[in-house]
């Protein structure tokens, strides 16, 4: 028995891997330490959408629908989880946004 209702396939695409970027800083001791940034591209949510590099098949509970028809509260599964892979570096096997 299927227990899902409603799908989001993202390509990897849509986890870009970060440039770092390395730079030195002098502390207040007068050392100096080299400190490494990443730094991730945007990525734009509706472009991979349109182009099908997102398929989202809106839940059967949807009561909410953006202008071009996909589901509100998977569009924001989306931002979260663009947000979450920036602050932590991996792609979550598991995402909620209350998780």
């Amino acid at each position: 028995m299927n227990n899902y209702d409603g799908i989001l396939l993202i390509s990897k695409d849509f986890f870009p891997k970060p440039t770092i970027i390395k730079k030195k800083m002098k502390k207040l001791n007068g050392k100096k330490v080299w400190i490494e940034k990443k730094k991730y591209p945007e990525v734009d949510c509706w472009e991979f959408c349109s182009c099908g590099k997102i398929i989202v098949e809106n839940s059967s509970h949807c009561w909410s629908l953006s202008e071009e028809g996909i589901d509100n509260h998977a569009l924001n599964l989306l931002f979260s989880l663009n947000i979450e892979y920036q602050k932590t570096g991996i792609v979550p096997e598991k995402f909620g946004i209350f998780s």
